[in-house]
């Protein structure tokens, strides 16, 4: 999958499609082929092990390990594939067939349609979109009582769970969990991305800000992203102490 993102966006520098197929490919309901890059140069950058539901590090690795491997990396990764790329290497060999290839690719797996027609489809599935989020919204409101309800009894369903946890000798520390009742599926992934984030102490803090205010009704519950994206970036360029990311 990084290597497809990659692909396309070097298809995209390269000027063989317009920089509108990444809008098209990110809308989720449309699969278009992008190109793979080589594996040449791909690395990890650094890796995390944080417990999304108990809201803690499974491993936590140490400053000094920390340093050891950014060391590492400044005096052998990246000499290593700096050589690599250099002219006549390996990587610059596979980056040179790469941009030859890309004409062939995409005539070869796009239907024989004018490229500039990914705006029209951009638009015709947000319209599509919109039309569906207006449709849930209205639903929402018409079933309020409903959707109280259903918030009263999770939080019931979480203090049962909180007991029967410290009756069995645990921290009785309420666990983290998909909520859909108070946010749409899918939206601390969405702040990750949009926002830069990387799940860890921040992330937990910021989820349990759009449940508290979504159930103290200062948040109204919507089935688009957007609402709760502007809470959150509010909530971070007002909040002065907030974990680190």
């Amino acid at each position: 999958q990084i290597r497809k993102v990659v692909g396309l966006c070097l298809a995209v520098l390269s000027g063989a499609v317009p920089d509108s197929i990444i809008a098209a490919t990110l809308l989720g309901r449309i699969t278009l082929p992008a190109p793979l890059a080589p594996g040449e140069g791909l690395m990890l950058e650094k890796t995390s092990f944080w417990d999304v539901r108990n809201e803690r590090f499974h491993v936590s690795v140490p400053p000094s390990a920390q340093a050891a491997a950014k060391r590492f990396q400044e005096g052998e990764v990246f000499p290593h594939v700096a050589q690599l790329f250099s002219p006549g290497g390996t990587g610059d060999v596979a980056l040179s067939n790469f941009f030859n290839s890309l004409q062939q690719h995409f005539a070869a797996q796009l239907p024989p349609a004018p490229l500039d027609s990914f705006p029209a489809l951009i638009a015709a599935v947000e319209g599509w979109r919109k039309a569906r989020d207006d449709h849930r919204d209205e639903k929402c409101k018409q079933t309020g009582r409903s959707f109280r309800m259903e918030m009263e009894g999770a939080e019931m369903r979480e203090r049962g769970d909180n007991k029967r946890q410290r009756s069995a000798g645990g921290t009785g520390k309420p666990r983290a969990k998909a909520c859909g009742s108070l946010y749409p599926r899918g939206l601390m992934t969405e702040v990750c991305v949009r926002l830069s984030i990387a799940p860890g102490p921040l992330l937990a803090e910021l989820r349990r800000e759009v449940e508290r205010a979504v159930r103290a009704g200062s948040l109204q519950p919507s089935a688009s992203f957007e609402p709760y994206l502007a809470h959150v970036s509010n909530y971070l360029a007002h909040s002065a102490a907030l974990p680190a990311h």
